[in-house]
């Protein structure tokens, strides 16, 4: 079955903005600011605010070196690649200091961003607005964002 098929069953509609990044290499990590307008994914704003105009974002490694990501409600993002590590995710309750996910490559992640947050202070969550990811100069990350369920 081809994606197209794949995604109409899944009612995914077709990518809103394809972003090709390159990744700069040499142990350092690139941010990318995720784009969008505001939405509330916990009905109370400001902490529930997400800075994306659908919920679903993909992440696809388009070289031919493994990469790594972390999302992160700040810019400030270093990604260290001997941690590979679920932990990355700051919503897990012990999350790796400057863990990244490895993608390997031709790899696609999806992620449903109403679901990925930074714990704030009590019951805040401070909703991720930034990807980091790190790799082999010269490869590329292709980031998109898509709405379905």
């Amino acid at each position: 079955m081809s994606s197209a098929n794949v995604d109409k069953a899944q009612q995914i509609r077709p990518p809103i903005a394809i972003y090709v990044l390159p990744l700069t290499g040499g142990g350092s990590t690139d941010v990318f600011q995720i784009p969008g307008v505001p939405m509330d994914i916990t009905g109370q704003a400001p902490e529930g605010a997400h800075a994306m105009l659908v919920n679903f974002i993909s992440v696809q490694n388009s070289g031919a070196n493994p990469m790594y990501i972390r999302f992160s409600a700040s810019p400030s993002i270093t990604i260290d690649p001997a941690d590979d590590s679920p932990n990355a995710f700051a919503n897990n309750p012990a999350p790796a200091p400057d863990g990244g996910l490895l993608i390997s490559p031709g790899e696609t992640v999806r992620y449903d961003l109403s679901q990925l947050f930074e714990k704030g202070a009590g019951n805040a969550r401070v909703p991720v607005e930034y990807l980091g990811f790190t790799g082999t100069a010269g490869d590329r990350a292709r980031v998109w964002r898509s709405s379905g369920r």
